[in-house]
């Protein structure tokens, strides 16, 4: 080998190795940056995370003042400071999309703020939260959002009596075929399988007033063994919706809106059958005062 090989061998091995070194350096300082960046969004979530679990209970502590005879203005002073109790604070409140706390109606699958009846509580929050090395690459902050809503309500059985047809406490209603096609079963629970509503009905689920849900076809038989299921397994006392009127014809199931939860008790196992079926029953209570003195609720649910 000449004396300009290896010359030439050798600064292309120091060029090599200079190459190498940038490159280690940068993926070094990728790496760090990466690193940096994973430790913030960590500290984001985590904060976002504690934010949630206060409006979560705030929302929770607040709509329990709406029964039996709360206010709107009583349910959101208790929310605000069982949110400050817990980390948010007012300021936090006040940067959110809505700058408050709401109460108002939730139908199910919606919320409006300052609409009757008043059955959710709406708590909003957005944190600030300080990046520690976003900062260099241009993200000193981010502002995590959250909203926590609260409704309340009651186990029922999925069956409703129409207002127009509810006895005083005290009297007996007879649970039958409402208009023609509709026997009362609605869908508190989600939908209702024709072929097998017994479990829904005896099972029960949460509902609350203000709710809008279909109302349920045909299947009188079938509804008529659940009845009897309860009645004859002792359970007797049962809380059912009281409901706006069902349609007539059956055409259509129609939709009916939850107005209020009476406590009934079956007085017998129910008789005949078909477009013949009925079951009688005592009116024990009705509304959240009454229930509460039963035992039997309200009971608060997060939806959101």
């Amino acid at each position: 080998m000449t004396g300009r090989q290896r010359y030439s061998k050798g600064r292309f091995e120091r060029s090599e190795r200079g190459s190498t070194l940038v490159l280690v350096t940068l993926f070094i300082f990728v790496l760090f940056g990466f690193t940096a960046l994973s430790i913030d969004v960590a500290n984001v979530y985590s904060q976002k995370h504690k934010a949630h679990d206060a409006t979560d209970a705030a929302a929770l502590a607040g709509v329990a003042k709406l029964a039996p005879s709360g206010s709107a203005s009583d349910a959101i002073t208790e929310a605000e400071v069982i949110a400050n109790t817990n980390g948010v604070t007012h300021a936090e409140i006040t940067a959110s999309n809505t700058g408050t706390i709401e109460v108002g109606s939730w139908d199910g699958t919606n919320f409006t703020a300052n609409t009757a009846p008043f059955n959710a509580v709406h708590v909003p929050a957005q944190r600030t939260v300080t990046n520690h090395f976003g900062r260099v690459v241009g993200f000193p902050l981010m502002t995590p959002v959250v909203d926590s809503i609260a409704e309340i309500g009651v186990h029922s059985v999925p069956y409703g009596i129409p207002s127009s047809a509810l006895q005083p406490i005290g009297g007996t209603n007879t649970l039958q075929q409402w208009n023609p096609g509709n026997w009362g079963l609605v869908e508190l629970c989600g939908p209702v399988p024709k072929n097998d509503p017994e479990p829904v009905i005896t099972n029960g689920c949460f509902g609350s007033i203000g709710s809008t849900v279909p109302a349920v076809q045909g299947i009188p038989n079938k509804t008529a063994n659940a009845f009897q299921d309860m009645y004859n397994s002792g359970q007797t006392v049962i809380v059912l919706p009281v409901t706006s009127d069902f349609q007539q014809g059956s055409s259509g199931g129609g939709d009916v809106t939850v107005q209020n939860f009476v406590i009934v008790q079956l007085l017998n196992a129910g008789s005949g059958s078909g477009s013949g079926w009925s079951i009688n029953v005592q009116i024990l209570g009705l509304g959240f005062d009454d229930l509460k003195r039963f035992g039997l609720g309200p009971v608060r649910s997060l939806v959101e």
